[in-house]
């Protein structure tokens, strides 16, 4: 039986995606859950154009982002120092996420960020990945004393 699934199942497919599984699987296990609608309906065919135009707007938003991130030569965080220099916390996504958001007006989740060596533990220049979609740019990151 062809249906399309409402929600990702795990080893069937993906969210809005056509798959064929066993008659029985199909009306016993996924449409009684509403995990899951007959491909052949027309309420299927309203969903899959409605996730196709959600799908072309995400993709275009993408675009804008990663325009926006290409354009950031780097950031800068400053942060409390000991008498030696060390960091009383390190720097994590979630820090470098918020120095995005505040400096450069830019949202990212912190999900998307990679640090190449681990959470920054010292001052001076790191870097960072951000992966927008397939898209995977590096950013340098400037850490500073206050």
């Amino acid at each position: 039986m062809q249906i399309l699934l409402l929600e990702n199942v795990k080893n069937v497919g993906k969210k809005h995606t056509v798959v064929k599984v066993p008659d029985g699987y199909a009306n016993n296990n996924l449409i009684p859950k509403k995990l899951a609608i007959p491909a052949n309906s027309a309420h299927a065919k309203d969903i899959l154009a409605k996730a196709k135009s959600k799908q072309e707007g995400e993709s275009k938003q993408e675009q804008k982002l990663i325009e926006q991130l290409r354009a950031i030569d780097s950031i800068t965080i400053e942060v409390n120092t000991n008498t030696t220099g060390s960091l009383y916390q390190s720097i994590s996504e979630k820090d470098i996420a918020e120095a995005l958001k505040t400096q450069n007006n830019i949202t990212v989740s912190k999900t998307n960020i990679t640090l190449t060596n681990g959470p920054i533990k010292e001052l001076g220049e790191h870097t960072a990945a951000i992966q927008i979609g397939e898209e995977k740019l590096k950013i340098n990151i400037l850490i500073t004393t206050k």
